[in-house]
């Protein structure tokens, strides 16, 4: 949802792939993460460290 809201409020936010997201989460620090679609606009993601 902050994504959502950054998008909506300034002109950094943005949509991501999950390319991309992988990306991002890797390089932070993650070893494993999962993002399972619900029946919503967001998605929940399981991080692990």
């Amino acid at each position: 949802m902050l994504g959502m809201a950054m998008m909506a409020h300034t002109d950094i936010g943005k949509e991501r792939t999950l390319k991309e997201w992988s990306y991002v989460l890797r390089q932070s620090g993650f070893t494993r993460f999962t993002v399972n679609p619900i029946r919503a606009v967001q998605s929940v993601s399981k991080l692990i460290l």
